[in-house]
């Protein structure tokens, strides 16, 4: 009787693909007659390269014939691990989650915050320089010692290695029927930034208000801080240009289905493309059929493609005539979203990607390589 292999499925406490992970795992179990292992680790940012170090050394040392490692938005513990569980010939397979991961080095300086201010400030720029000519070079190391890697986008590649297509999951495990607002909601939510375009945004709003359309507009999301230089420009902008705009803060994940829902059109108006291999809020907006402007870029063509109204990024002007077109015709914009949505469960149902991700890992056991 052939014995059973072994994998190590290792997975980040926060975010992830935990939607069809669990169902993934129970396929291998079953189909792949494989002993599976789940590790929860804590993306935590304190001393997350040496305890990421400590961690590659637990994994070695449990001596499975698969690692199956996430590498999240922030994967300073998990690429760590990898490198260090890669270099004592562990085999492992890699989600990279974000093309421009946030991964600390070996020289944070951040224990340096509490000095004088322009002593401070020559550190932390330092700090930046010197994460940002090590950080490639050692996600290039963690990705090209993977037998295999997927990625949220098709014909993706990472750090000079080429992926494997697995598609972000859905948000919500069914297929919700869309409820129109009893009044126009115009909403953007997510990281504030400034490729994010949300000046784009207030002032194509300034420009509906202007030609006598009515609506209400709600941004949520923030950068963290609220008493920042950004977010104060924008609340100032906001105010200077006259627009009645509300500002509900950080959506947690369990009120993004309820804010997300409820808009009459969602704005995802990014000034270049997206540094990710997708946006997690465009997939919200498919998951949910909610009616979709979007910046004409190569990441959210990919993932919305015609259920969707693009403009040009940046220009307000356009941004205006397409949300003027979306709250004019909802019967189009709805039925546009609609398909939109059934593709998307289709397409990224758990049963549908769990299918696809655990014949990737079968082929990935089957391969005897190991790269160094």
């Amino acid at each position: 009787m052939r014995k059973a292999a072994h994998l190590l499925y290792v997975r980040p406490d926060h975010g992830g693909v935990r939607i069809y992970s669990d169902l993934m795992l129970s396929r291998l179990k079953v189909d792949e007659q494989l002993e599976v292992e789940s590790l929860l680790v804590q993306e935590g940012r304190a001393f997350g390269v040496l305890s990421g170090m400590f961690l590659g050394l637990r994994l070695a040392r449990k001596k499975k014939d698969l690692l199956y490692i996430e590498l999240g938005a922030h994967g300073t513990r998990m690429a760590w691990a990898a490198l260090v569980a890669g270099a004592l010939r562990r085999k492992y397979v890699l989600t990279v989650h974000d093309g421009a991961i946030g991964v600390e080095t070996m020289f944070p300086f951040t224990v340096l915050r509490r000095l004088p201010k322009p002593i401070c400030s020559v550190f932390n720029r330092l700090s930046r320089l010197a994460d940002a000519m090590l950080r490639r070079r050692l996600l290039t190391q963690v990705t090209g010692r993977a037998t295999v890697v997927f990625s949220l986008a098709p014909a993706q590649v990472v750090f000079g290695r080429e992926t494997k297509h697995l598609p972000p999951p859905s948000y919500v495990d069914h297929q919700r029927t869309y409820v129109e607002p009893d009044s126009p909601v115009v909403g953007f939510v997510g990281f504030w930034g400034r490729a994010k375009g949300i000046e784009t945004l207030t002032h194509a709003l300034a420009q509906l208000r202007d030609e006598g359309s009515s609506y209400r507009a709600v941004i949520g999301g923030s950068t963290g801080d609220i008493e920042d230089s950004y977010s104060t420009s924008i609340r100032k902008s906001a105010a200077e240009l006259g627009i009645d705009v509300r500002f509900p803060g950080f959506i947690a994940d369990d009120h993004m289905e309820s804010f997300i829902g409820g808009l009459s059109v969602l704005v995802i108006p990014y000034l270049g493309d997206h540094p990710a291999s997708s946006s997690g809020v465009a997939v919200w907006g498919l998951a949910l059929g909610v009616p979709v402007v979007a910046s004409d870029t190569p990441t959210l063509r990919r993932q919305l493609g015609d259920n969707a109204l693009y403009f040009k990024p940046g220009d307000a002007e356009e941004l205006a005539r397409a949300l003027r077109s979306v709250l004019v015709d909802r019967e189009a914009a709805v039925s546009r979203a609609r398909e939109g949505q059934s593709r998307f469960h289709r397409e990224h149902g758990a049963e549908a990607i769990a299918t696809l991700a655990s014949g990737y890992i079968a082929e990935a056991l089957a391969d005897t390589t190991i790269l160094s």
